[in-house]
């Protein structure tokens, strides 16, 4: 067998995403840029908050990207693994379309990444926290 059977994230699962990810976000009194994509990196869903910087979207975007094609790893959690790699996280964080640091979370049903969320325009600690409780509802709606 020369293919394998996979999970797509719908747009309205993308949308889904979306919305715990702007209401995250407002749980925090964060001003953000949220985006959703699908497991090859392509955007599905985006949304920048009022008063959100506007060069962050495509950071979160980038977040995103970061995650579906490093295996579902979180953005801190990448960083944090190649971090006594000098040499190796310099060479990442001059790739286009990488960003190996805080925000970025796979969108995980079945045990198969099927996209990301990706945030960005806060500090990194609470760019954490955003993507942590991600992990949990996000996970837990799309499974269902």
């Amino acid at each position: 067998m020369h293919t394998r059977p996979g999970l797509a994230l719908t747009l309205e699962g993308a949308q889904v995403a979306l919305a715990a990810g702007l209401a995250r976000a407002e749980e925090l009194q964060g001003r953000f840029n949220v985006a959703v994509t699908d497991a090859a990196g392509d955007l599905l869903a985006f949304a920048r908050m009022d008063d959100a910087f506007a060069e962050s979207g495509l950071i979160a975007i980038d977040k995103c990207r970061t995650v579906v094609r490093f295996g579902g790893a979180p953005t801190d959690g990448l960083y944090e693994a190649l971090a006594g790699e000098d040499a190796v996280v310099r060479g990442i964080a001059n790739r286009p379309g990488i960003a190996a640091f805080g925000g970025g979370v796979a969108i995980v049903v079945d045990g198969h990444v099927v996209g990301a969320v990706g945030a960005s325009g806060g500090s990194a600690a609470a760019l954490g926290a955003f993507a942590e409780q991600l992990i949990c509802e996000n996970n837990a709606v799309l499974d269902a």
